[in-house]
């Protein structure tokens, strides 16, 4: 009962916040208007509001403010780069990467411009040319996050070719080479490897995973699928009684949590399944 009113306080809490949050850009888009009817002429006025529209998740005002900006004379990457995001929610793709190569015109190695030109190509499922694009914006960030690395590889996984799952693999492997113990990074190679039924590899991936996490309950269980999956009964079972002993090690407060709940009942239905079959 505690938990679940835990939960409800940060749900709350989240909303709220996210409530705050449009409240406060929609009295931010009220305090520009105002000063839009003072100066009716002012390109910057509508450029922010245009940015602040896209906060909102108004995109077609925003779109509306931005094209009265750029009327009024304003230009530049930044103005391009506003026009290629709200394109892109809007669901206007070649618009969006239009406005992206205008960037890259001045800079070629514009990060977000390039991503953006990737979502819109793989969004157009163009997934070879979306994967590459990708692989750029790996190659010419300063510092890369794993969700570059990821998005190339869903990007390659899409393409439903030897190439691309091989590729795909590749991606991976070099965002752990480069990045370290990402988890993110080793579950979705075990992910790519599952759907590929290549079973050994995904466990040899989450037995990687085990070796550096503090927390290995779920992943035993996780080996436990796995095993069982091939066809290894023993293994299977060793994982699940690992599963459950470090369950038991746990303090008590963790124990409780609606997750590990789920994960005790699911063991404990497992063994029961086990003991009727022997």
């Amino acid at each position: 009962m505690k938990t679940l009113k835990y939960l409800s306080a940060i749900l709350c809490f989240l909303c709220t916040t996210a409530m705050f949050a449009h409240g406060d850009l929609h009295a931010r888009i009220l305090k520009l208007s105002k000063q839009i009817e003072k100066n009716p002429d002012s390109a910057e006025l509508y450029f922010h509001r245009g940015k602040l529209h896209y906060q909102h998740e108004t995109y077609n005002k925003s779109l509306s403010d931005l094209k009265k900006a750029e009327k009024l004379g304003l230009n530049g990457i930044e103005v391009n780069f506003q026009f290629a995001q709200t394109y892109l929610k809007l669901g206007q793709h070649t618009k969006s990467i239009s406005r992206v190569d205008e960037i890259l015109k001045i800079e070629e190695r514009h990060v977000r411009a390039l991503k953006i030109k990737a979502q819109n190509q793989f969004l157009q499922n163009k997934f070879n040319i979306a994967a590459l694009t990708f692989e750029q914006v790996i190659d010419y960030s300063s510092g890369t996050i794993p969700e570059n690395y990821i998005d190339a590889a869903i990007a390659w996984e899409s393409t439903e070719t030897d190439l691309g799952l091989k590729n795909a693999e590749i991606i991976l492997r070099r965002g752990i080479a480069e990045l370290g113990n990402i988890v993110s990074l080793y579950i979705h190679l075990e992910t790519l490897f599952v759907r590929q039924n290549r079973f050994d590899e995904a466990i040899t991936v989450r037995e990687e995973i085990i070796s550096f996490i503090p927390r290995k309950e779920a992943s035993h269980f996780r080996l436990y699928e796995l095993h069982t999956v091939n066809g290894n009964s023993e293994e299977a079972k060793r994982n699940l009684d690992l599963s459950k002993q470090r369950i038991q090690d746990l303090p008590v407060r963790l124990k409780s949590t609606a997750y590990m709940k789920d994960l005790i009942q699911k063991i404990t239905s497992i063994e029961k399944e086990l003991q009727q079959n022997n």
